[in-house]
């Protein structure tokens, strides 16, 4: 009667080529969480972009209007009623479309959602897969 051996048969691979074989699928992974990210932040971006345009009008509007309110009091220094008056007014409507383009761009930018859900749902799944063969 034979006994059993009391260590498990070797299998056909070596704990070196099942760890290899581990960082080469571990690297494999992260090199397609890190692709998918890049992607998926390049979505976000054309996104975002709309809204840094109208906040960037909305900057050029407000430098419009702090020249023109500034034009508008030393005018009403040195000059009739009528040049200040219209500065002032020019600065007053660039002041409002500023104020117009800032809240647009504000409610477009509370509705927008940044966070790379696509990556970070993949990279979950890589270290639960990762927990599971260790």
């Amino acid at each position: 009667m034979a006994l059993a051996p009391i260590w498990p048969v070797a299998s056909p691979h070596s704990l070196r080529d099942l760890l290899v074989r581990l960082r080469d699928q571990a690297s494999a992974l992260l090199s397609d969480g890190f692709r998918l990210l890049i992607a998926e932040m390049g979505d976000r971006f054309q996104q975002l972009l709309p809204v840094l345009i109208l906040g960037g009008l909305a900057g050029l509007c407000i430098a419009l209007a702090v020249l023109c309110l500034g034009t508008a009091a030393v005018l009403a220094l040195t000059s009739t009623l009528p040049a200040w008056g219209a500065a002032l007014v020019v600065g007053a409507g660039a002041l409002g479309s500023a104020v117009v383009l800032w809240s647009l761009a504000r409610r477009r930018l509370q509705r927008l959602d940044l966070r790379p859900r696509e990556t970070l749902r993949s990279l979950r799944e890589g270290v639960e897969w990762l927990e599971r063969l260790t």
